[in-house]
């Protein structure tokens, strides 16, 4: 509509990954990508570059280069990613692992978010990426507080600082026009850097706070489809865009279809954008975070939710909730061996599951025999202890001479199982009652979970690190709860054994991502 030089940062799957913890349908990505590689906007931020979390992430939380390496073929968008400081602060060498350089890296923007300008170590990964041709946006959080800024201090610090663009984010929505005109014309009058602003909609004000800041001079705005982002949301791209370009009938359409098809649906599901409790935190600067968890945590009465929505965040409620909200990294060892079950839940990550466990050379063990042939080529030993499974394969094992079966001899004796005609290893299994008990020929475990019976041969094996993939629960909590007992007793019995499942489970299984793994040296 408008003649306008502001440049539209999409950042949809990184702020929407807050709901569907990083994990969209790739062919929704691709018809996204189409979309937006028409002009629709200029930028895309296609998820977050985490070094290390506490649980498992989806790929948009690694926005991986092998992942996304069809990105590169969208020309006409830039591709942005982003960083928390406090993931990254304390593991400079992983993060120059991740960021190679522009030349072999399709992200050619990256922002790094950081609480405050007192940062004084961000300046040294600032300078590795400006080194390494990225362009270098720095996030302030909660940038209402530099209304109030001392002017000499912000100059110095921002020139020592040296990023390519300032990007303001207003954390809590606690924004609204007047104050947003007032912020933007001090901080113009103190930097000549680019500005770029991120709007959440407690008070239902993200779009016109954006639209203030655009009048303002601002180059860079921030947005989302349907406005999917953590609690409130953001600024929506679909009214963005036809605000600041010429888009066809055809570009209205696909967005139109887009947001009916995938983003609308979503949102049903998941609830995101402005009610009374983001309304009411934003206007007292509450924690956006923190009501972001306690709303979706949905067990809280809306008079609780009122009084801490109503509260600042530096009250004493809001500070107790913030600091008893621990989630301490998960840090894991190579591992050595990895167990693979019949769930579904990793296929999204399938090739680099099976490139990584082909390049390291992983001992691979399969729990029954796989429903999915092409993982035969990477298993050294199918396992089971379950007469009914090991009775409903049998003439697949008896077929498959080269892949040695790891079963318990008793079982095939009492199953009366020519034992001559199966390639087999032997590791006998008694069940035992409330006893977990691994020796080097047999074990004892308390129920027939082939899981556990896998877990022991492996650990009498020698392996102490291994990994799981697609052992993802089961339907009958009945089974849950004799599998996690099993796991909890090789716990307690076996500290030693370090067991990460490498896709989400019902299990308890502490849990990483394949990208992560795939950092460790």
């Amino acid at each position: 509509m408008g003649d306008f030089k502001v440049k539209i940062l999409d950042c949809t799957f990184r702020d929407g990954g807050y709901y569907t913890n990083w994990n969209f349908d790739i062919n929704i990505l691709s018809k996204y990508l189409k979309l937006l590689n028409t002009g629709v906007s200029d930028i895309v931020e296609i998820g977050l570059r985490t070094i290390n979390s506490n649980s498992y992430l989806g790929p948009f939380a690694y926005s991986s280069i092998d992942y996304f390496d069809f990105c590169k073929d969208f020309k006409n968008i830039i591709f942005s990613t982003l960083v928390n400081w406090s993931d990254v602060e304390d593991s400079f060498n992983d993060f120059k692992k991740v960021f190679p350089g522009t030349e072999k890296d399709f992200i050619k923007i990256v922002r790094i978010v950081i609480k405050s300008l007192e940062n004084k170590e961000v300046k040294n990964n600032i300078n590795y990426l400006k080194d390494k041709g990225y362009k270098v946006c720095l996030n302030i959080q909660k940038c209402d507080q530099l209304i109030d800024l001392d002017e000499d201090i912000f100059r110095k610090k921002i020139s020592n600082l040296n990023p390519d663009i300032l990007y303001l984010a207003d954390t809590n929505g606690s924004l609204n026009p007047s104050n947003t005109k007032i912020l933007l014309e001090k901080i113009k009058s103190l930097t000549n850097l680019p500005i770029g602003v991120h709007m959440h909609n407690n008070q239902g004000l993200a779009y016109a706070n954006t639209l203030q800041a655009i009048n303002s001079g601002v180059s860079y705005v921030d947005s989302t489809f349907t406005g999917i982002g953590r609690g409130p949301g953001n600024t929506q791209t679909e009214y963005l865009s036809y605000f600041l370009k010429d888009l066809s009938i055809d570009q209205i359409l696909d967005i139109s279809e887009l947001i009916e098809g995938h983003f609308l649906p979503l949102k049903k599901k998941f609830l995101w954008g402005e009610n009374y409790f983001y309304f009411l935190s934003g206007l007292n600067n509450q924690s956006a975070s923190l009501m972001h968890d306690l709303i979706n945590n949905r067990s809280y009465p809306s008079k609780s939710l009122i009084k801490i929505a109503r509260a600042d965040e530096k009250d004493a409620i809001s500070s107790l909730l913030k600091r008893n909200n621990i989630n301490p990294n998960y840090f894991i060892k190579k591992p050595e061996a990895a167990i693979m079950a019949n769930g579904s839940n990793w296929l999204i990550e399938k090739k680099q599951i099976l490139d990584y466990l082909k390049n390291n050379k992983l001992k691979v063990i399969h729990i029954n025999f796989p429903n999915d042939k092409s993982k035969i080529p990477y298993i050294n030993f199918f396992a089971s202890c379950d007469p009914v499974k090991i009775m409903a394969d049998l003439n697949l094992y008896l077929d498959m001479k080269d892949i040695p079966l790891v079963c318990p001899s008793n079982l095939i004796e009492e199953m009366k199982i020519d034992k001559e005609l199966i390639n087999k290893v032997n590791y006998d299994c008694f069940i035992s009652e409330k006893k977990l008990n691994i020796q080097s020929n047999k074990c004892f475990i308390p129920h027939v979970q082939s899981l556990c019976f896998c877990l022991s041969y492996m650990y009498a094996s020698g392996y102490r690190n291994i990994i799981i993939i697609g052992a993802q629960g089961f339907e009958l909590s009945s089974k849950n709860f004799e599998a996690i007992d099993c796991l909890n007793k090789l716990r307690i019995n076996y500290p030693d054994l370090e067991i990460t499942s490498l896709n989400p489970n019902a299990l308890g299984l502490p849990s990483k991502s394949i990208f992560e793994l795939c950092n460790l040296e």
